[in-house]
């Protein structure tokens, strides 16, 4: 009689021990693949991050180049002083 309600009780453990070590293969599957696609993400980011400094760069360079070939308002008013002069 107690060799039934032990194996009974040793039956339910493993049931649930398997169907847990499932639900842990299953977690560990979605691990990986969430890893998989944050790595992914990651050097998505590393792309986008290179564009950007790649934007700021063209920005500075045409900034640069706007003040250097920029004429200040009193050279404009000296140049028309010594052109009517």
């Amino acid at each position: 009689m107690r060799c039934v309600l032990c194996n009974s009780g040793a039956h339910k453990i493993l049931t649930n021990l398997t169907k847990l070590n499932e639900r842990v293969d299953q977690f560990e599957t979605e691990l990986n693949a969430n890893a998989t696609e944050l790595k992914k993400f990651g050097e998505r980011m590393n792309k986008v991050d290179i564009e950007i400094k790649k934007l700021r760069d063209n920005v500075d360079n045409m900034n640069r180049s706007v003040q250097k070939d920029q004429i200040s308002f009193p050279d404009i008013m000296k140049k028309e002083m010594e052109e009517e002069v």
